[in-house]
């Protein structure tokens, strides 16, 4: 998308992607072949492949590099890295659910005031994001009970449903998840139990436009908005802004991070959508 998004804004700008698959051994070649090919500016990166790419960045002084996704600053001074504030992706997310919880809806139980997430591993990029969550619902409803869970899994949408459907057996009204792949037994478990479900990273009730008894479900999810920080990094380049050499962490202030304001979203209570703006507002 951020590559759509260049060629969109940038007049005569030409993007090329390269899939690298799966198969790690191979990935290395792929860098090199971009790094020697005709481009002003390579974009890669997120936490696996980033090791991989600062090897072969080394090799290429001369060019310019974007690091769309670790947390760690560049290692050279031609390369720029972007991070996501998860605490704040997760803090508005906690906000949704804090007042979906509370409030008289299809699919919940304000008597009970329960809410949960799951985490993919118990660590601390995962903490980020739950944390952030926690405190969210906890600034807009201070008696909310929130369960937390680890999956000890990325791949395993099985481990997600099951964890999902205990915490909605006791009583959640809505469950959150940093937890990859496994996240997505959390969507099934929603159905399931007749109760909501909110999405990471990007609007994940696109994923199901064909199943809108599940779409209706994922109220909202909390988005790393990395196609517009691509797009604004590479018309930093071309303004001659862009601090290479330096490690830029993005938030709500910045545009890095939000919520999917979507139709599903869009249905909930005005004065519910318009206390989570307040709160947004509060931490710009």
């Amino acid at each position: 998308n951020g590559m759509a998004l260049i060629e969109q804004e940038i007049e005569g700008a030409e993007t090329t992607i390269i899939e690298m698959g799966r198969d790690q051994s191979r990935w290395e070649n792929y860098y090199l072949d971009a790094a020697e090919g005709d481009f002003d500016i390579i974009i890669g990166g997120n936490w696996e492949a980033s090791p991989t790419f600062e090897k072969v960045i080394e090799q290429f002084p001369d060019k310019k590099f974007i690091n769309f996704d670790w947390d760690v600053p560049p290692s050279f001074e031609n390369t720029y890295g972007m991070f996501y504030k998860a605490n704040e992706l997760g803090y508005l997310t906690g906000l949704v659910a804090g007042l979906v919880t509370k409030t008289e809806l299809p699919y919940s139980d304000p008597s009970k005031n329960i809410i949960g997430a799951i985490g993919g591993m118990e660590f601390a990029g995962i903490n980020d994001f739950l944390y952030g969550y926690i405190q969210g619902a906890q600034a807009v409803n201070p008696e909310v009970k929130v369960f937390i869970a680890y999956a000890n899994n990325f791949g395993d949408p099985g481990k997600g449903k099951e964890i999902a459907l205990n915490q909605y057996g006791n009583g959640a009204d809505i469950i959150f998840h940093a937890a990859g792949g496994t996240g997505n037994g959390l969507f099934d478990a929603a159905v399931e139990a007749e109760r909501y479900a909110l999405g990471v990273d990007a609007d994940q009730a696109l994923l199901f436009a064909n199943d809108p008894e599940k779409q209706e479900k994922i109220l909202t999810s909390g988005t790393k908005n990395i196609d517009l920080a691509i797009l604004k990094a590479v018309q930093r380049h071309l303004d001659g802004t862009l601090p290479y050499g330096e490690l830029e962490i993005l938030g709500i202030a910045e545009e890095g991070v939000g919520l999917a304001r979507n139709d599903i979203y869009n249905a909930l209570p005005q004065d519910l959508r318009a206390i989570v703006d307040e709160f947004e507002q509060k931490v710009i």
